[in-house]
């Protein structure tokens, strides 16, 4: 996936979370209650600060000054046309990633940066 460059303006990517997630993750050996290992265990108190969903079908990294799709919404290209007057329109706006999924578009903090 390409990476975004932020803006000139953007401020300081200290508090973006490490890893290829907008969230951080824990690992561990295995779940005490199951016994059974878990090797990620995302801890959403710890979402990066950049990250949020719209009401309108879509998700934005604040850091970056983008905003892409949300396609786990239904109907999300009606709710685009809606907000945006037309789907053309929200074609000039939104931007297609997995940023809806919480995988990271920034590069910043990435596992090979650890």
């Amino acid at each position: 996936m390409t990476n975004h460059k932020p803006p000139a303006e953007a401020r300081a990517p200290t508090p973006i979370p490490r890893g290829g997630f907008c969230y951080d993750t824990e690992h561990v050996a295995a779940n005490p209650a199951t016994g059974e290992a878990e090797y990620w265990v995302p801890h959403y108190d710890r979402r990066c600060p950049y990250w949020r969903r719209t009401d309108h079908a879509t998700v934005c990294c604040d850091y970056l000054g983008v905003e892409h799709v949300d396609d786990t919404i239904s109907r999300y290209r009606d709710i685009l046309a809606a907000h945006f007057g037309s789907n053309e329109e929200a074609d000039k706006h939104v931007g297609h990633s997995l940023l809806y999924d919480e995988i990271k578009i920034c590069g910043i903090n990435t596992d090979a940066d650890a």
